[in-house]
């Protein structure tokens, strides 16, 4: 019998063994969670999960998760919890805008600040773009707008300091527990174009090479887990995902991220930029002339005072790596799946943690340090869903019991669609179905932009365009039943940024699973089932004698128990965009989500169906539009000189 095999192959978890009723993993060998991050026999890539198992596992109870839609929830989420924090704010993004909405955020946070006495608070931004300015009536990209709430310049930097400034703290030392930190990325020994061009580039150029993505929230025990930055668009028409976890244990990691980031960037107050008249709020009432003078004094403040370079700060960067590696260390790894059991229950007090929980894994990313966990996390997620998909045919064709099962559909989101090499491979050969999202031209960040900016969108469908021909050429290779299609969101006056992937398996019943008898046998009291007790442990020690099956014991237990699987949905949520710059160049942080529990997948599904509604799939014709067609050949927005660039410079979009 299972049971008996399980316990003579492992006689010290007896005791945990008897906790589990047949309904469980250990029972049900085709829980998805199970399926996930189990190896089983069969699978093609017995090494995809080295990237799965490698990163610290938190168990966090399905209602203690939350999904919003809009980014004006975002914006009121980010506002509540900045005041109502007590203990601790962490917050990492690549910039804070400085528009009213933005100025009211921090205005908040300040003000909480100043009535907690041990609130502590870390913000941690991008050192190149948290100190350029923001024109009047520019957007966060820079693009002309419309836009009056920015009346005087300001950078990221300056906006933080004449805030700090104007606080007044509950003692005299408070304001040591309130830091801003401007990071500046390490660049890879190797890249010797990065290290002599970088010195070298103005504000905002400077930005192409590397940049500091992460976008993590965090307030007390929980995180927001998002890929939008702190700006005005972001609060308004710039379409992206939040997800907001309650979890004391995962919202530790993150705190602890962000100290130690912080820790090797410059702090804004030793950058020496303030004036006289650097209130934001004073400014807006200021007079024009004024403001730039005050504005002028304060870029020549920054010009000199740069965030150090990655040549300088070599070893405070080793020590980074060193903390963070070990801050992503698992205290035990799950290369057993009788360990990741274990796990689950130390960290949830219940027998069946599939049931009610959702399973989280976070992931980094920074290349230059040799920090990949978030690619090999995501290769090796690739490549499982692969192998489940194949798993679903096989199981499905041959018997006559499920001939119309067909491979489930993976969705992968990018703001900005120009897949690294690995994951184009890996999407392209895949044989379940593959569903990509991604902006169009006109809801590209820089769709309104201008002078070389402009010509950001067009590229992008360029790129989409060769990825769709060579989708095309895979197709007469690989069985009917594989589908790629590229969907392009668009809707009026929004911009779109979500990133992400989207897995589901639904409920399958198959007859070989009711067949099956030898998952269970009432003889075999190791663990039997009170069927009265909705499938709770009743009894578990043998005393040689035999069970009858008098009525009050059987073996369909529940409908879940017959199912071939258990069904179950997953997805990554964070700031890589799947590309080369996400790969090879960013700072990135992510979190794999993987779940059975009915109520959050219906708002898994819920968050994807949303995204979709506003799409349009893309085919040959899509691309002779006349919006996207070259015209000219030095033609900024159009010129063919795109279609050259946009293949010499993939590795920095």
């Amino acid at each position: 019998m299972i049971a008996n095999r399980i316990i003579e192959n492992n006689p010290p978890r007896m005791s945990f063994l008897k906790a589990f009723s047949p309904r469980d993993s250990r029972y049900f060998p085709t829980s998805f969670i199970k399926r996930v991050f189990q190896e089983g026999e069969g699978h093609r890539r017995k090494d995809s999960l080295t990237g799965l198992n490698r990163l610290p596992t938190f168990w966090v109870r399905s209602n203690a998760i939350s999904i919003l839609s809009t980014p004006e929830e975002f914006y009121e989420t980010l506002l509540k919890h900045s005041s109502q924090a007590t203990d601790r704010v962490s917050l990492a993004s690549l910039y804070l805008g400085t528009g009213k909405l933005e100025q009211q955020l921090l205005n908040t946070l300040a003000d909480r600040y100043c009535t907690q006495s041990h609130l502590k608070v870390r913000v941690v931004m991008d050192g190149n773009r948290g100190t350029r300015f923001e024109r009047p009536n520019r957007d966060s990209k820079g693009n002309k707008g419309n836009d009056t709430d920015t009346v005087q310049s300001h950078s990221a930097a300056t906006l933080f300091q004449s805030v700090m400034s104007s606080m007044q703290p509950t003692s005299k030392n408070a304001m040591s527990q309130f830091r801003v930190g401007l990071f500046n990325m390490p660049l890879k020994p190797n890249d010797w174009f990065a290290h002599f061009i970088l010195p070298r580039l103005p504000p905002r150029y400077n930005e192409l090479l590397t940049t500091f993505h992460l976008k993590a929230y965090v307030f007390d025990d929980t995180l927001i887990m998002s890929g939008a930055n702190l700006s005005n668009d972001y609060f308004t028409s710039r379409q992206d995902r939040y997800w907001v976890i309650q979890n004391a244990a995962l919202a530790n990691l993150y705190h602890e991220m962000i100290d130690i980031l912080y820790d090797t960037s410059i702090d804004v107050n030793h950058m020496n930029t303030t004036s006289s008249n650097t209130n934001p709020n004073k400014n807006i009432e200021a007079k024009h002339e004024t403001s730039k003078l005050a504005n002028l004094e304060n870029t020549q403040h920054i010009k000199h005072r740069q965030p150090p370079t990655s040549q300088n700060n070599t070893t405070d960067y080793e020590k980074m790596h060193l903390k963070l590696e070990a801050l992503m260390r698992p205290q035990v790894r799950a290369s057993k799946w009788s360990t990741f059991e274990e796990g689950a229950q130390e960290q949830t007090s219940t027998p069946s943690p599939s049931k009610g929980w959702a399973c989280i894994r976070p992931s980094i990313q920074c290349a230059a340090l040799g920090m990949r966990h978030d690619e090999t996390m995501t290769k090796g997620l690739m490549e499982r869903l692969d192998d489940m998909g194949d798993d679903r045919i096989v199981h499905g064709s041959g018997s006559g019991v499920k001939d119309h099962i067909q491979p489930s559909t993976v969705y992968v989101s990018t703001g900005y669609l120009n897949f690294h090499n690995h994951y184009k491979q890996l999407l392209l050969q895949m044989r379940t179905n593959i569903s990509i999202i991604a902006a169009s031209p006109k809801a590209n960040g820089f769709f309104t932009a201008s002078g070389i900016s402009s010509s950001l969108p067009v590229a992008y469908s360029l790129i989409a365009q060769r990825l769709y021909r060579e989708a095309q050429k895979y197709a007469r290779h690989l069985p009917a039943r594989q589908s790629f299609e590229i969907n392009e969101y668009e809707r009026e006056e929004w911009t779109y940024h979500a990133k992400g992937l989207w897995f589901t398996e639904e409920q399958e019943q198959r007859q070989e699973e009711l067949d099956r008898t030898d998952w269970y046998d009432p003889d075999d009291t190791q663990v039997w089932v009170d069927a009265n007790a909705n499938g709770a442990v009743k009894g578990g020690k043998d005393d040689g004698k035999d069970d009858v099956d008098d009525g009050s014991l059987e073996k369909k237990v529940d409908e879940n128990t017959l199912d071939g699987t258990s069904g179950g949905s997953l997805t990554l949520v964070g700031s890589p965009n799947f590309g080369h710059r996400s790969v090879e160049r960013d700072f990135e942080s992510s979190l794999l989500v993987v779940t059975e529990d009915k109520e959050l997948r219906t708002e898994m599904e819920r968050e994807l169906q949303q995204l979709i509604s506003y799409t349009l799939p893309v085919d040959a014709a899509t691309f002779e539009q006349q919006d996207r067609k070259l015209k000219g050949l030095f033609n900024w927005s159009h010129g063919w000189w795109i279609s050259i660039a946009s293949r010499l410079v993939r590795g920095w979009m």
